[in-house]
């Protein structure tokens, strides 16, 4: 099967929301149920690339996607095969289509031992932001535009909030609002 091919290089010597890399210590990680050992940075481009008061970076760990189907398995247990199978297929579909809250498809990898993974973006963890320059150099990949879009669509639905570049005056909306009067 063909899945869409969501990654690219990730910018040098920049982190980035949706940039992927490998644990570089097991003591700074939190401990998550992971085989893969592999965190996506889910802190907006924008705040990393000024990091005036960035203290800390929103991280995610990467899930081998038979941990879903595992879990749904074990929700049925053996009663009807092809019924569960339906779930599953259903689960995957929608997950691949990113149709499900706090989740992101992620395609295969070789990091992911060829297989599609997902991120649950309820699992959020934080680091020091004294790491980027480790994370820079265990970066493998980044997702790309337009996923990347969707990536931080869903982070600004999770925390009702959406990075923009405008920054209202205090005192331009007061004269706009209250313009001195002429008297």
């Amino acid at each position: 099967m063909e899945f869409p091919d969501i990654y690219c290089e990730p910018v040098p010597g920049q982190l980035c929301q949706g940039d992927l890399f490998r644990s570089f210590d097991d003591d700074i990680f939190p401990e998550v149920n992971s085989d893969y050992k592999i965190f996506i940075i889910l802190t907006y481009t924008c705040d990393l690339a000024n990091p005036k008061g960035l203290q800390r970076i929103l991280i995610s760990p990467v899930f081998q996607l038979n941990i879903i189907i595992d879990q749904l398995q074990e929700k049925h247990g053996n009663k009807e095969p092809h019924k569960i199978q339906r779930e599953i297929i259903k689960r995957i579909k929608e997950l691949s289509e990113y149709r499900r809250p706090f989740f992101f498809f992620l395609s295969p990898r070789l990091e992911f031992s060829h297989k599609p993974a997902f991120i649950d973006l309820t699992q959020i963890s934080t680091i020091s932001s004294e790491y980027q320059p480790k994370i820079i150099t265990t970066r493998f990949a980044a997702i790309k535009s337009p996923w990347r879009e969707k990536l931080g669509y869903m982070m600004g639905y999770m925390f009702n909030r959406v990075a923009l570049e405008y920054e209202a005056s205090t005192d331009d909306l007061r004269t706009y609002f209250f313009p001195p009067s002429d008297s």
